[in-house]
């Protein structure tokens, strides 16, 4: 509950200046207002690569790179006659 209470202006300007003077000593730093860490922006790489997504699908490409059916379906495919068809009645 407050009340209102009549107050000189000379009082008013006394404790004004009590506060301005003893506002400055008030600890700047106080726990509930400590500044926040900026705002960092992360990318999609930066996600992939830290969780070593990209290490892993590196490593899959290249096993499947080096096994056999590649190999395989890479000499069937040289072997082919690869030249290019004009009408579909060349074909």
């Amino acid at each position: 509950m407050s009340k209102l209470v009549p107050v000189s202006l000379e009082r008013y300007v006394y404790h004004l200046k009590l506060h301005n003077r003893f506002a400055a000593l008030i600890e700047q730093t106080e726990p509930e207002f400590q500044p926040l860490p900026e705002a960092k922006t992360v990318s999609a790489e930066d996600v992939d690569f830290a969780s070593r997504n990209f290490h892993y699908r590196h490593e899959l490409a290249l096993m499947k790179k080096n096994s056999p059916q590649v190999a395989q379906a890479e000499a069937a495919l040289s072997r082919q006659n690869s030249t290019p068809v004009k009408n579909e009645e060349d074909a």
